[in-house]
């Protein structure tokens, strides 16, 4: 097994690549199937962030998408799903400035 930490402050995220037995293959699920799991970062500027992330080859679900303001709790929170090289599924957030 290969391990590996990353630590972003108080935080710290495990990697682990299982080498020998190595896994079998798996069925893709969905971002909105049960039992799919992804990570998500906040990001300052997601569109320069997808930008980015594009040209260097990146595999994105979709575009980026603002979510309206209104009554919903996470108005104008921009978001967007991509995938790893292994195919994992990750998400880039961006949280709106406080609104005077």
């Amino acid at each position: 097994m290969i391990v590996s930490y990353l630590s972003f402050g108080p935080t710290t995220l495990e990697l682990l690549q299982y080498v020998n037995p190595q896994g079998g293959q798996r069925t893709p699920l969905d971002v909105n199937d049960s039992g799919s799991a992804h990570i998500g970062l906040e990001v300052d500027d997601l569109h320069a962030e997808y930008d980015r992330l594009v040209a260097a080859g990146v595999e994105f679900k979709s575009p980026p998408v603002t979510i309206p303001y209104g009554d919903h709790v996470f108005g104008g929170v921009v978001s967007v799903y991509g995938y790893d090289p292994d195919g994992n599924c990750f998400e880039l957030q961006s949280f709106p400035k406080p609104r005077s």
